[in-house]
């Protein structure tokens, strides 16, 4: 039910739209209800989190409304199944549509055909106009003449004279007279007829926010059916303001839905069930804490960068939703207290059902046979996997290996299944273990509470409680912005990037933030304060603190995403050569990760990046020309050592504290250096290039006394030069301070390879 603002002159805005939706389609009991509001850009986003995270059809942003004065518009954001509207059709991407009172929308799906799709939802659309506040009965009526400009408004009339009417003198005739009627007043509202108007101070208006009539939340052990709950703390309430009941019948489970996909980091919050679970707009729930398997937690470290992938297969399924009687009624006497006094012991609302729910989660260990995983090898992973397990125990031609693809072990946990499926937990089960251990876990779920179900007391008869709170309609926005944060630091601690014992910090520095919001939540939404200038909410410390605990862990993250993903490039180094002058060409040479965008120019090398985050410095270069020996000089210096380039770390002790590149002593004609003075590097990429004077022939030779590892994640690079033409050769080598990459976890190379002699005599 849209909310309206009303102006002074009368026009309505619309600012809250509520949605009506049939879950299955076509059920009789009551359709489900949530209600969007406009936020500070007048905008509200319609997603996959309104109609449960197992919706396969809607997107996370697959909408927006857009509030627009008297009127609200709805725009398909480019979502994958598309958007239908009763009043306008299948929806234009990109294009807004008028929002009609009364009209309906699917979501998922370009015609009005559910039964088709099933996973699409239908949604009645009800713009309903509040009525405006009562304004106070006018006792008098004043009426004047048309076209009267020299009339003036009197000043407020003095307290009424009691004098009778035969006693006051006569009227002039002449004289201009107001004709002023009465209206007879209601005995409810008859005022004293020697009252004085009285002038009553001017009160501030106060921000409130209308409370949703339905909110589904987590469920908490502390929550009993019947029972209150408070919309500012998202506590339990310890009484119950409705008579007594008794529950009747027991739930049936509907259908299981089946869930395939690649686990990365970035996807751990959905290992925690009740974080799928869709939170009410106008509560403030206490989160849920994040505890994953530690069997998880481990597979997913050993295999951050090895050639194996994590997919996750899930098998979910839920009850009917049961609800308390609904003849329940509000307790005598209760009507009569005060607003105050019956939030403070009943709350705002009542816990008026449950929905349990079931299912099985099994993390799939598989080999791919490259020695990095790409995009092509996840999804002939995801494919093999579903195959697999869709094929069932019966199946004697199930196979665990595709072609450059295969299962090596499950990891399984459950949740509101059989009983007889708990030993499955205990440990790592063979492909066909997990595929015949399935029908077991499914069979028989008892479910266990994972969603309540919360109703306003103002949709029982005679609660006068009003359905909103003094709290301006960005704390509740705040409050969830703040809890995705905290859910965000819970999951980053699970990284192996804070398992090393050189991020304690870093590590400490989270858990600080986390136990911050476990402490203050409950009092969020009193200490949110409006800023009244710039009308937003001001951000308090604890926000300020746990956006900081963010941003620096994500930074961790990705250095670690950054220097495994530099571990798993293939180290082959590459050639290629283009056309130069009439007798020359140019030839390049490429290994690792290079080609990083220029970000800030410094005294002795350039800072680069990859993309957000992925930053690295790079070391360039260049030689004299290098020509051949004339057969005079070779009787007297060996020739058969050619030229080298290297780029060598120094430790700043060994040459007095100096840091930075360290210029060349004598003679640069054996080796062309960029010796650099400072902490320990890693090698990730390098680049070799000259230019050969001659015809076209095989071209230069180069030696690399590294093996097959090329110098990536080395401390040093040394490149043997082919001098037998004239050339001028150019290198740059891009690395990474080591103190930055301290992961244990990735076992980084330390080889002990060979410095070469940069002093040595010519």
């Amino acid at each position: 039910m849209p909310s309206i603002e009303t102006k002074k002159d009368g026009d309505q805005f619309v600012v809250e739209v509520e949605f009506l939706w049939e879950d299955p389609p076509h059920s009789k009991a009551k359709p489900k209800r949530f209600t969007l509001r406009k936020d500070a850009s007048n905008e509200a986003i319609i997603g996959r989190k309104f109609f449960g995270s197992d919706n396969t059809v809607v997107g996370s942003k697959h909408a927006i409304l857009k509030f627009d004065g008297v009127k609200v518009y709805v725009t398909d954001t480019g979502s994958k199944n598309g958007t239908w509207s009763s009043s306008s059709g299948e929806l234009i991407s990109g294009k807004a549509y008028v929002l009609k009172d009364g009209s309906t929308i699917v979501f998922g799906e370009k015609h009005d055909k559910t039964d088709e799709s099933p996973d699409a939802i239908r949604v009645r659309i009800n713009i309903l106009k509040s009525e405006p506040k009562p304004k106070l009965k006018s006792i008098l009526k004043v009426t004047s003449t048309k076209h009267d400009d020299k009339l003036k408004v009197p000043a407020p009339p003095l307290a009424r004279s009691v004098t009778p009417d035969t006693l006051k003198p006569p009227d002039d005739p002449k004289k201009h007279r107001r004709v002023v009627s009465l209206e007879i007043p209601s005995k409810k509202d008859k005022p004293s007829p020697v009252e004085a108007p009285v002038q009553r101070p001017i009160q501030k208006a106060v921000a409130s926010t209308e409370l949703q009539r339905e909110v589904k939340i987590p469920w908490s052990e502390t929550f009993r059916l019947g029972f209150g709950v408070d919309a500012l703390t998202g506590e339990s309430m310890a009484g119950t303001a409705i008579t007594s009941f008794k529950m009747s019948g027991s739930p049936r489970p509907k259908q299981v839905k089946t869930y395939v996909d690649t686990l990365h980091w970035n996807g751990i919050k959905s290992l925690q069930d009740q974080y799928d679970i869709e939170i009410g707009g106008t509560v403030n729930v206490a989160p849920a804490s994040i505890s994953m398997s530690t069997r998880i937690s481990s597979l997913l470290s050993k295999n951050a960068s090895a050639s194996t992938v994590l997919i996750q297969y899930r098998v979910i399924g839920e009850f009917e939703p049961e609800f308390i009687p609904s003849n329940v009624a509000l307790q005598n006497g209760l009507s009569d207290l005060s607003e105050d006094d019956f939030r403070d012991k009943y709350g705002d609302y009542y816990l008026a059902g449950r929905q349990r729910g079931y299912g099985c989660r099994m993390v799939i260990v598989c080999q791919v046979d490259d020695k990095s995983v790409t995009d092509k090898a996840e999804v002939e992973a995801q494919a093999l996997v579903e195959n697999f397990f869709k094929a069932g125990a019966g199946h004697s031609n199930v196979k665990s290996r595709s072609k450059s693809c295969s299962i090596l072990h499950v990891v399984i946990e459950t949740y509101g299944c059989s009983a007889d499926a708990s030993y499955l937990s205990n440990g790592l089960l063979s492909p066909k273990d997990a595929l015949a251990a399935l029908p077991k876990i499914m069979k028989d779920p008892k479910g266990t509470p994972r969603i309540g179900i919360l109703y306003h007391y103002s949709t029982l008869k005679h609660c006068k409680l009003p359905r909103s709170v003094t709290v301006h309609s960005d704390v509740f926005a705040k409050i969830h912005e703040m809890r995705e944060l905290y859910f965000d630091l819970q999951t980053y601690l699970e990284h192996p990037a804070f398992q090393s014992e050189f991020y304690t910090r870093d590590a400490e520095r989270v858990r600080s933030a986390i136990r911050a919001f476990d402490k203050k939540r409950k009092n969020l939404v009193r200490n949110l304060k409006l800023d009244r200038k710039q009308k937003r909410l001001q951000d308090t410390e604890l926000y300020a603190q746990i956006a900081e605990a963010k941003i620096k862990a994500e930074a961790l993250m990705r250095r670690h995403e950054f220097i495994a993903g530099v571990k798993a490039l293939s180290r082959k180094a590459s050639r290629s050569s283009n056309l130069g002058t009439k007798d020359s060409l140019s030839f390049f040479w490429e290994c690792g990760k290079t080609g990083g965008r220029v970000k800030k120019k410094m005294r002795y090398y350039t800072e680069v990046t990859f993309g957000p985050g992925f930053d690295a410095y790079e070391a360039e270069w260049e030689s004299p020309l290098v020509t051949p020996l004339n057969p005079f000089m070779k009787k007297f210096i060996r020739s058969e050592h050619p030229e080298q380039m290297n780029f060598v770390r120094i430790d700043p002790e060994e040459v007095d504290g100096k840091k930075g590149r360290l210029e060349e002593e004598g003679d640069d004609r054996e080796f062309f250096n960029f010796r650099l003075a400072g902490g320990k590097v890693y090698v990730i990429g390098w680049t070799l290039s000259c230019v050969w004077d001659g015809k076209a022939g095989p071209g230069p030779v180069i030696q690399l006394d590294d093996g097959e590892s090329n110098f990536i994640l080395s401390d040093r690079f040394s490149v043997k030069l082919d001098t037998s033409r004239p050339g001028k050769w150019h290198c740059k080598v891009t690395f990474v301070f080591q103190s930055s990459y301290n992961f244990p976890d990735l076992k980084l190379e330390q080889r002990n390879i060979p410095e070469p002699d940069i002093n040595k005599d010519i």
